[in-house]
């Protein structure tokens, strides 16, 4: 919610106020939704709609179906990005246009393979993990202190970590590239969603130690 009310409103209003009319490609961002809506269903929602476990959890069986689905909608959104519609995440061309065709015909590539870039986009990302698991505690502290609610806690911890991205797609949008704002939130909204549920539920699956009053077992631990 952040990223899709926030920071892509904030995007479009600041490239609005500096050139007045910017462009992008509707199909790459109605891609974009069309994965992001299902899945934020099924992750988000669907939960308390399901009697199978007690609470707003899914089931071991509906949590390995949402795994599978997760991933491999996201595969294949990959696959519709990178090989077969790459067309539709690219800016398009206006007509009379001069300096838009030419910034697009002469743009520089970035150079390196794509497993560089991933290793340093992983790089890059994982020192503001480690910053959000150290700023977690004085903020929850804080919050306690100030009887404030308890969920504005993990709201700053995600603006903290989304703050590259966003300062990211800002700086784009400033630059007349709105087309890059809009791949760059719209695609972390889809990784956070496609990667993050199948990974806590894969979490939920590991076995986990309790002490209990007659002895000590591994027993699985609640799905969430």
């Amino acid at each position: 919610m952040i990223v899709l009310n926030g920071m892509v409103g904030l995007s479009l209003l600041l490239g609005g106020l500096r050139y007045h009319e910017q462009t992008y490609n509707l199909q790459g961002a109605n891609a974009f939704l069309a994965v992001i809506v299902p899945l934020t269903m099924l992750g988000l929602v669907m939960p308390s709609y399901t009697n199978s476990s007690p609470g707003p959890t899914f089931s071991p069986h509906q949590s390995i179906f949402l795994i599978v689905m997760s991933l491999g909608l996201y595969g294949v959104f990959l696959a519709i990005q990178n090989l077969r519609h790459r067309n539709y995440f690219v800016a398009p061309r206006r007509q009379g246009t001069r300096n838009a065709a030419l910034l697009h015909d002469h743009q520089p590539s970035p150079g390196g393979s794509v497993w560089f870039h991933t290793l340093l986009l992983l790089a890059y990302l994982l020192p503001l993990v480690i910053l959000s698991e150290h700023v977690a505690p004085p903020i929850d502290y804080t919050l306690r202190l100030w009887n404030a609610p308890h969920a504005l806690g993990g709201v700053l911890v995600a603006a903290l970590v989304l703050a590259s991205e966003s300062l990211g797609a800002v700086r784009a949008a400033l630059a007349n590239q709105l087309q890059r704002s809009v791949n760059i939130l719209l695609g972390s909204v889809l990784a956070s969603i496609s990667l993050t549920i199948p990974a806590v539920l894969a979490i939920g699956f590991l076995p986990i130690r309790r002490s209990c009053s007659v002895s000590t077992r591994w027993i699985p631990s609640s799905w969430s």
